[in-house]
């Protein structure tokens, strides 16, 4: 019979185990916040007497867009053990999570896979990015400044550039450095590589990459910094990472779009699903934007139905358009 509890010092060593079973075997390297002993309260299980047969896990953090903070949970790692899938097992930890998510006034989640289970939920694939692929030779040749790897001597540096970035996680030092340690665990196919942009001595920016040895092309993971001097640096670091193009997906609103001066690759999504969690925190924050950018709207829900006004006109919405409007513009 199947029983359902949140982990414990035992039970959450198991679940790394399924996800290890599941995905890869550095599961438990680079996702150390979300499968650490003081996150596993997040973490939903299914057992089967004393076997994890089944788990959700989120991780609680906040973001700040343009200012405005939100209350996120990540959720990752979802799996089921081969024996035990078609059952809706993790439909109902998806279910258990999200009560949990309410309670902490979860303002929405954030879920690395789209469709089917994640569908169901009702969380949707949104968001509005342009993807770029753009050959070395589209970018100035610019010897003003040094492309060097990342030492741990220049975290606080790249720590102070993180916090200037107008859309981010807010994160403490602390958590800062564990990402910047597990997210850099290599894979079997791809490592990632960091690397620092000086200029005149002083650190403007910082690239975290994924690096295929047998690709064309150089991945940028994150950037955080400066766009001008990434942009006049760009061919420098494809020529020290011997590249012919860079591929980056860049949001919307950020100035990098005009710098780069070309028509996007394509048009992509956040690659990630989101659903709105506590609705009554979210729409309160949406009202917060738009008096702070003097609009004349307002948002209200009803009966699972919400209602944008203004300029005398209303708009009712469901869940999907609204996550549209909001993440897509």
């Amino acid at each position: 019979m199947i029983s359902y509890q949140t982990a414990n010092s035992k039970t959450r060593l198991k679940a790394i185990d399924l996800s290890i079973e599941t995905f890869k075997p550095n599961m438990a390297l680079q996702f150390t916040s979300l499968f650490s002993a003081q996150n596993q309260k997040h973490m939903f299980l299914a057992l089967d007497g004393d076997k994890v047969v089944s788990m959700v896990n989120y991780y609680p953090s906040k973001i700040t867009l343009d200012g405005l903070q939100f209350k996120v949970g990540s959720v990752g790692s979802v799996c089921t053990h081969i024996d035990y899938r078609g059952q809706n097992i993790a439909s109902e930890l998806l279910l258990k999570a999200e009560q949990a998510m309410r309670k902490e006034m979860i303002d929405f989640t954030i879920i690395s896979g789209g469709g089917g289970i994640y569908e169901r939920f009702g969380a949707r694939d949104v968001g509005y990015n342009h993807e770029y692929l753009i050959s070395k030779e589209s970018f100035p040749q610019n010897n003003s400044y040094l492309i060097r790897d990342y030492q741990s001597a220049d975290f606080d540096k790249v720590y102070a550039l993180y916090k200037k970035e107008q859309y981010r996680y807010l994160r403490t030092k602390k958590e800062f450095k564990q990402l910047l340690s597990s997210q850099r665990v290599a894979d079997t196919y791809c490592t990632y590589p960091m690397c620092v942009i000086e200029k005149n001595g002083t650190v403007v920016g910082y690239v975290i990459f994924n690096y295929y040895s047998e690709a064309s092309d150089l991945w940028i993971k994150e950037f955080a910094g400066n766009r001008k001097d990434f942009y006049q640096a760009i061919h420098h670091i494809l020529s020290q990472y011997n590249k012919s193009s860079i591929h980056m997906v860049v949001p919307l609103n950020d100035s990098l779009n005009r710098l780069f001066n070309t028509k996007p690759h394509k048009i992509i999504t956040q690659e990630a699903s989101l659903k709105v969690i506590h609705e009554a925190s979210f729409i309160s924050k949406i009202n917060q934007h738009f008096m702070r950018c003097q609009a004349p709207f307002t948002l209200e829900i009803s009966n699972e139905i919400y209602l944008l006004k203004g300029q005398n006109k209303e708009l009712y919405l469901t869940n999907e358009a609204l996550l549209k409007l909001v993440f897509s513009g």
